[in-house]
């Protein structure tokens, strides 16, 4: 099984209703078909709760909604790593990223697998050479 690192824009992009990603789509499927495996740092959850707090307050979706969306990731049992805090702090300052953007990209390279997002900056660095 292929394992994959997912960061909280690409799951958003999974759960918000709004959002129309097929690249998103297409790999939480396959992560729930067990055809492939997607992991993420422990702070994920927290970033997709917060994003669905804000998602609320701007009446993009209801507090119910919200609340059924927290469940449906928690049912979706995306494994979590620790944060490798000095780690992710030292990518940040190479590459410009938050600690939270750099989290992820350690993850996927310290494993050498691929890290899917829909922000652009991180995209574009994890595609990097190391």
């Amino acid at each position: 099984m292929v394992n994959i690192v997912i960061d909280a824009s690409f799951l958003l992009a999974y759960l918000l209703p709004d959002e129309k990603y097929p690249e998103a789509d297409k790999a939480i499927l396959s992560h729930i078909a067990e055809e492939v495996h997607c992991i993420a740092p422990s702070l994920l959850k927290f970033e997709v709760a917060n994003a669905l707090y804000a998602a609320v307050l701007r009446k993009r979706i209801s507090p119910p909604l919200a609340q059924k969306l927290i469940k449906h990731m928690l049912d979706l049992c995306i494994e979590e790593y620790p944060i490798q805090f000095l780690d992710a702090l030292k990518v940040s300052f190479k590459h410009h990223l938050s600690v939270y953007d750099a989290s992820y990209l350690v993850l996927a390279r310290k494993y050498h697998i691929a890290l899917l997002t829909m922000d652009k900056g991180l995209k574009k660095v994890s595609q990097e050479k190391l």
